[in-house]
């Protein structure tokens, strides 16, 4: 799996899929699925696990990680396939 990793609070944005607009740190996780991150001031991070095209991904998790004092351990994702779904949009008046 890709990892995107990034403090909750964005001080850069967000984009228009929920994705940030800038580069958060990215990385991938060992064959056991398991990562290590480290040096972490304290604070809130958003941990996101993606597989495919980190523009489309093929599946998706994400979560908020509190860092306090100590070490945060057995953090689980379950990312989940996306499913497209068509979208019409219609201006009133337009035909």
């Amino acid at each position: 799996m890709t990892l995107e990793f990034h403090e909750a609070n964005l001080t850069f944005g967000m984009g228009p899929s929920g994705g940030t607009t800038s580069n958060p740190l990215t990385g991938e996780s060992g064959p056991d699925g398991r990562v290590r991150i480290c040096d972490l001031h304290p604070g809130d991070y958003r941990l996101a696990a993606l597989s495919g095209d980190i523009n489309a991904p093929e599946s998706l998790a994400s979560t908020v990680v509190s860092v306090r004092d100590r070490d945060v351990l057995n953090v689980t994702l379950q990312p989940v396939l996306r499913i497209p779904v068509p979208v019409r949009f219609r201006l009133d008046g337009a035909r």
